[in-house]
Parts: C-alpha cells; structure tokens; sequence
C-alpha cells in the first residue's frame, strides 16, 4: 500500500512557488507580485490547486 502523506495548502503553496520559480521564473515574479496592485496570487492559486486536487482524489479505503 503507498505511504499516506497529509498536505495542506500551505505546503501546496510553498511547492508550487519553488516549481513554478524553477520552471517559469518570470510567470513566478508576476505571481508573488502582481503588476497591477502588488498582490501575491499564490494563495488563491494554491487554495484553487488543492480544491481541483481533492475533487480528483479518490476516496481513501
């Protein structure tokens, strides 16, 4: 059986702003800090990764 991890959101954010700064470091900047009004959009976008990750998840046994 594979190992159960526990992920929150807060660890989904931290991962998704070391990939995407790794994979697209100018989309990451425009992340952290929006142009328009200085807004960091990783929590949104985190909380909105991990609300589409459950939804796909199957149920545990």
């Amino acid at each position: 059986m594979p190992e159960r991890i526990t992920v929150t959101v807060a660890d989904l954010e931290t991962a998704l702003r070391g990939w995407l700064a790794h994979f697209d470091y100018d989309l990451h900047k425009a992340t952290e800090c929006s142009e328009d009004d200085g807004t960091d959009s990783y929590p949104v976008e985190a909380a909105a990764l991990f609300a589409r990750l459950r939804a796909a998840a199957r149920p545990s046994a």
